[in-house]
């Protein structure tokens, strides 16, 4: 899998795309709102398939979705998620209602089998 930089930035420029295709690269410092054009449920979507590839929320319990201006920003929130950092009013990725993390992975996987009947 690519590392977590290059999926979430190809995430966000096939979100961009959808909307100005003739946008071919996205940095971390841009702005999602003023340099890029998607509103917040472009976003929505963007969060949505990060998910499904990352197979992590970290929007659920450990970071502010409206803290979220820059890809640089969803990539620090899925970076915090996957490594379990966590400050003292935060709560770990693992200790959510729905496993996540690295360590929670596994688990969440698990879960999903059984839910599914496997």
């Amino acid at each position: 899998m690519q590392n977590l930089n290059e999926t979430v930035l190809a995430v966000v420029l096939d979100g961009v795309q959808d909307k100005a295709p003739e946008v071919e690269t996205v940095r971390p410092e841009q702005s999602l709102v003023e340099d890029l054009g998607l509103g917040s449920l472009d976003l929505a979507r963007i969060i949505a398939k990060l998910e499904m590839k990352l197979k992590v929320d970290p929007f659920a319990e450990l970071v502010a979705v409206t803290s979220i201006r820059t890809p640089g920003d969803l990539i620090a929130a899925y970076d915090k998620c996957l490594s379990g950092e966590t400050s003292s009013e935060e709560e770990a990725c693992e200790d959510s209602p729905a496993p996540r993390g690295r360590a929670g992975l596994a688990a969440q996987r698990e879960l999903r089998k059984k839910s599914r009947g496997e």
